[in-house]
């Protein structure tokens, strides 16, 4: 029997490139709040993922099986709490996979002409930041494991 074309794997998807959130942050000099500010936190996260691998090509490699698949992902983001997708190319060596993967998911943006750093007055203490969501693509690196569905581990 030969080994299937569809791989399943388990693993962590790292993004390159952080998630952006914004508040308002209090000034405050001797004690007494002189103004508010946009404050922005960027968060670097790691997302556990599940994938499917469609394979591309195979060899063998010091005697083991290596190969090149196409690979897509779902997974939840913990710092969004969105549902996060990748796509990309993945190298595997036995049960070790590697993937270059694009990271489509949700991320935020400030809305209403509001930047960074900009001043919402001391006496509007109710005034927060206008921001929407959209989606966004990035590149990102995963570590996975593959899951064996059936088929001959030998090659005759």
């Amino acid at each position: 029997q030969s080994p299937s074309r569809v791989e399943v794997s388990t693993g962590l998807m790292v993004p390159l490139s952080p998630y952006h959130s914004y508040v308002k942050a209090s000034v405050a000099t001797n004690g007494v709040v002189s103004d508010n500010v946009v404050q922005e936190t960027r968060t670097y996260t790691v997302v556990p993922m599940a994938f499917i691998d469609v394979l591309a090509k195979e060899w063998i490699a010091r005697k083991q099986r290596s190969a090149f698949f196409f690979t897509g992902g779902v997974g939840i983001n913990p710092a969004t709490t969105a549902v996060e997708f990748g796509a990309g190319l993945t190298y595997s060596y036995r049960s070790i996979a590697i993937s270059g993967l694009l990271d489509i998911g949700r991320d935020t943006k400030l809305g209403g002409g509001f930047t960074v750093g900009e001043s919402l007055g001391p006496t509007n203490a109710a005034a927060t930041p206008i921001t929407s969501t959209y989606w966004a693509v990035k590149p990102a690196l995963a570590l996975s494991v593959r899951i064996p569905l059936g088929g001959s581990g030998s090659s005759k």
